[in-house]
């Protein structure tokens, strides 16, 4: 999104990364206290917002290298996903 007079409208996609990262910063903090009692499966979803988080972060910097590092947290965060995934799997066919 751009607005007349802007950068480009670099100024208004820095303000809502910044924005977003605080979502997912008290996100992570929510998650952190409260989360049930699968300690498993808070630490994957503790992964998946903090890869989340370092990629938006890495991205708002808008170079090539950020981008790269963008790409290794995703892929973390599809790693951590698929871990869930098989545990409530496994989990389901134990009846647990």
């Amino acid at each position: 999104m751009t607005v007349p007079g802007s950068d480009s409208g670099r100024g208004v996609r820095a303000d809502t990364g910044r924005d977003a990262l605080e979502l997912l910063r008290q996100a992570e903090r929510i998650v952190a206290i409260d989360y049930g009692t699968d300690e498993r499966m808070r630490q994957g979803v503790l992964h998946m917002i903090r890869s989340t988080t370092d990629m938006a972060a890495a991205l708002l910097d808008g170079d090539l290298e950020a981008a790269r590092a963008a790409l290794g947290h995703a892929r973390a965060s599809v790693a951590a996903a698929t871990y869930a995934v098989r545990v409530l799997h496994d989990d389901l066919r134990m009846g647990l």
